[in-house]
């Protein structure tokens, strides 16, 4: 029972009388607050989650790709510091110096090219929030219900995708604050692969609904943009690779290989196993006839043709801006 009184002396006057109605089914203010609680803390852990994720991957794969040497010669003094690329305007009225030095832990200049950066990287650690709420709410339900409603084989296939998906969008940043145009164009045709591919792993998440534990299965549309897709990203990398001698020292040099290719190569093979899988589910008895339908004759047939088109579309449009900005 709620105690409407109670509630009512929590309820200020002025609120119309249908927020009050609201309220009270909420049992006041202190309800609503208590209500939310999970989902706060679910939301402020994936921040977190996220800032961790990518402090890490910015580290290790800077690490791992090595140091120019002429930046590891210059020595930073703090105490001393002055910028003569810096514009400063975002001080305001406030002088560039502080304490006595214009050395700031993060410069940036007012630049329409710093808006853009600012968006694309608050867009990615947006995704990034999002996949983490979904993968803790996932594993509370499981812990709460006993059912276990995530596809934790997805989920590892979507985590080595989120690197690919960094990796594009860090180079993109890195490409517009050197000013180099060299091949803005061509990196935005691959994010906008990326994103599409990890789109439909992101939807195959789930095994069943978070609200009301219906099975929802991998349909072929998901399935057929995921086969091409991949498929369209190991034919744009494999001549590179085999200049490299990639697969080459895949086999015989493990050790000196190069840490990116091999990862972009693992996220394909895992790419295809999805697909495979996904294929051989729908043969299994219990798999829900709508969802077989949906994978036999032309309704698959269609899915397949239509991706194999937008894929072909990606891979013209690439091709076009490369000869257009070849140098």
């Amino acid at each position: 029972m709620i105690d409407t009184k109670k509630s009512d002396d929590r309820i200020p006057n002025e609120i119309l009388s249908s927020q009050k109605k609201w309220l009270k089914k909420c049992n006041g203010y202190f309800g609503l607050l208590t209500s939310h609680t999970a989902s706060i803390l679910i939301y402020l852990i994936s921040i977190a989650l996220a800032c961790i994720f990518v402090s890490i991957i910015l580290v290790t794969t800077t690490n791992t790709t090595g140091y120019n040497k002429d930046n590891l010669k210059r020595s930073v003094n703090e105490s001393n510091c002055t910028c003569n690329c810096w514009d400063g305007f975002y001080r305001g009225k406030y002088a560039r110096k502080s304490k006595g030095t214009e050395y700031k832990y993060v410069y940036f200049n007012y630049k329409q090219e710093t808006l853009f950066i600012f968006i694309t990287s608050l867009f990615y650690v947006d995704l990034l929030v999002n996949l983490i709420k979904k993968t803790l709410k996932h594993i509370i339900n499981a812990f709460v219900s006993g059912t276990w409603s995530l596809r934790w084989s997805v989920l590892a296939v979507l985590a080595v995708n989120v690197y690919s998906n960094f990796w594009y969008g860090w180079n993109l940043v890195n490409f517009i604050n050197d000013q180099d145009k060299r091949f803005i164009y061509e990196m935005s045709v691959l994010i906008i692969i990326e994103l599409v591919l990890n789109f439909f792993y992101f939807k195959s998440l789930d095994r069943l609904s978070l609200k009301k534990s219906n099975y929802k299965p991998i349909t072929m549309s998901s399935i057929a943009p995921i086969f091409w897709l991949n498929a369209l990203n190991f034919g744009l990398r494999l001549p590179h690779r085999l200049h490299e001698k990639f697969f080459l020292e895949l086999y015989t040099n493990f050790n000196k290989i190069n840490v990116d290719e091999f990862l972009f190569f693992i996220k394909e093979v895992f790419g295809f196993l999805f697909v495979y899988f996904a294929l051989k589910k729908t043969n299994r008895p219990s798999f829900p006839v709508v969802s077989k339908g949906d994978m036999k004759g032309k309704g698959g047939l269609v899915y397949f043709g239509l991706w194999f088109f937008i894929s072909s579309a990606f891979y013209g449009i690439r091709y076009l801006i490369i000869q257009r900005h070849k140098i």
